[in-house]
């Protein structure tokens, strides 16, 4: 399985979750919820705030002083955000997509440390069916404002033997 990584969470034996998380993209081009705020799905409006925020990503995408993103270029992996953490240090850890990171980084329901709770409740697969969840309730956007109604979402889940 091809796991694209947008956020890694690593959970520590004495501290919260430290997030790795490259929002270069967003930095530069801006986030999904501000670029579509107030925008209902199908809508003229939506499509054109769409529009203009995918160009403005494509103009910085895998450019010095841009976003890279390695499915468009494998070349791009040398700019990855990389760390390294001892085993024996960590509780728990996952790596999650975009789609899969929406209810705390765009909608803000949960924190990382009560999003990785969720996940060792309902694991990986509950954890997926709670984001379409969320996104089936607001099937137009008008709560949590986004680019479209349902993103892909993967993740991987590690728990370090006991």
């Amino acid at each position: 399985m091809l796991l694209k990584v947008y956020a890694s969470c690593i959970d520590g034996q004495d501290e919260g979750p430290e997030v790795t998380c490259d929002l270069s993209i967003e930095e530069i081009s801006g986030t999904e919820p501000a670029a579509v705020a107030g925008m209902q799905f199908g809508i003229p409006e939506h499509a054109n705030a769409l529009a203009e925020l995918v160009a403005r990503q494509t103009a910085t995408r895998n450019r010095p002083g841009g976003w890279w993103v390695a499915a468009a270029d494998p070349n791009a992996a040398q700019y990855a955000q990389v760390a390294s953490y001892p085993i024996d240090a960590m509780r728990r850890a996952a790596v999650l997509s975009d789609g899969a990171t929406r209810p705390v980084d765009q909608m803000e329901i949960y924190g990382w440390p009560e999003y990785l709770d969720l996940m060792d409740k309902v694991g990986p697969a509950g954890l997926i069916a709670n984001v379409r969840s969320v996104e089936s309730n607001d099937p137009q956007g008008d709560r949590y404002p986004r680019t479209k109604r349902h993103d892909d979402a993967s993740l991987a889940q590690f728990m370090p033997p006991a």
